[in-house]
This record gives C-alpha cells, sequence and structure tokens, in this order.
C-alpha cells in the first residue's frame, strides 16, 4: 500500500510540474532575459541559384554578412601533392568559390566545414582535405576577410565514381548559419 501511494504521489507531482512549465510558456516563465533563442539549422534561410551567382548569406554574429558564390566545378580534378588520392570506387571533384565579406565585422571562417556537394540522388559529400590540385589554388583551411574583403579558391570533395554531382551547398559558421545552394 506505502509503494502505491508514493507511486501515485510521484505522478501527480511530475503531471503538476508539465502543467505548470506549460503554462508559464516555452521561456520558462522568466520573462524576456534579452537571450535570443537560435532557430534550429533546418529553419535557417536557404537560397538556391545556378553556379556563377552569388548569394548573400548571413552569419550568426551581428554584422556578419558574405557574398558567396559557387563559380566553377572541376569533375574530376587531379590531387597534385604526391601523396593524396581519392577512396578505391571514389574520384575527386572541386569547386570553385568566392566570397566577398559584404558584413561590418570580418569574417573569419572554415568554409570546408559548411561546404557540400549534392549528388543527384540526393546523397552529400562534405569537404575532403588535399594540399594541391590541378585545377587551381585551394582556399586555406581558416578564411580571414575584413570587410570589403575579396578570397577566392577550390575546396575538394571526395565523391563516388558514378555519383553525378548536382548541387554545391554552402553555409556560414561551420554550417549553423545561413545556406546557400547552387545547381549544376
Amino acid at each position: 500500500m506505502k509503494n502505491t501511494v508514493s507511486m501515485k504521489r510521484s505522478v501527480v507531482a511530475l503531471v503538476g510540474a508539465v502543467a505548470l512549465m506549460a503554462s508559464m510558456g516555452a521561456n520558462g516563465g522568466c520573462g524576456n532575459t534579452g537571450v535570443k533563442n537560435s532557430p534550429d539549422k533546418a529553419s535557417k534561410a536557404k537560397t538556391v541559384a545556378h553556379l556563377g551567382d552569388a548569394i548573400t548569406l548571413a552569419g550568426n554574429d551581428h554584422g556578419s554578412k558574405i557574398s558567396v558564390a559557387a563559380v566553377r566545378v572541376v569533375d574530376p580534378v587531379r590531387a597534385t601533392d604526391g601523396f593524396s588520392s581519392p577512396d578505391p570506387g571514389n574520384r575527386y571533384v572541386a569547386v570553385r568559390f568566392r566570397f566577398t565579406n559584404t558584413g561590418s565585422v570580418a569574417y573569419d571562417d572554415a568554409p570546408s566545414n559548411g561546404a557540400k556537394v549534392v549528388d543527384d540522388q540526393g546523397e552529400q559529400f562534405e569537404a575532403d582535405f588535399v594540399d594541391k590540385i590541378n585545377a587551381g589554388v585551394l582556399l586555406p583551411a581558416q578564411v580571414k576577410a575584413a570587410p570589403g574583403g575579396l578570397v577566392v579558391g577550390y575546396l575538394v570533395f571526395q565523391v563516388p565514381k558514378k555519383a553525378k554531382v548536382a548541387k554545391v551547398q554552402f553555409s556560414m559558421d561551420s554550417g549553423f548559419g545561413e545556406t546557400g545552394e547552387w545547381t549544376l
């Protein structure tokens, strides 16, 4: 009998706590705390363009904004660093990006963290690390640009030999900011 009463009290306490939290609202009843909750990545803006078109993306920090364009795709591309090669059954694809800092603060990010290519089946492939390619200059691991600054270079992706790359995606803030997409 004692266990049944104890269990009933626990259930009543739990239901009461849930009801109290629901009545206090999403912010826990603490009023306006001045803290903004960032929306999840799925609700971030997504802009679609064609290869070569520039898309303006905002970062998570106030004043953080860049104009970014996927300007060229080289498929396949060859690593010329003497030691990099794609896994068996894969090939390298390179995408040339152009970043212009249109914001009021410095752009400082690792673009490979927020870049992907997508094949015609919807499979996504993240950037790979290669030191040198035959298509041109690679983007550095960390890109920094003052307001008005321009940075151009390639990112390399490893994709299956049979995959047909259909889209390029780039997200600000290492994948946690707004996303742009270019159709090929």
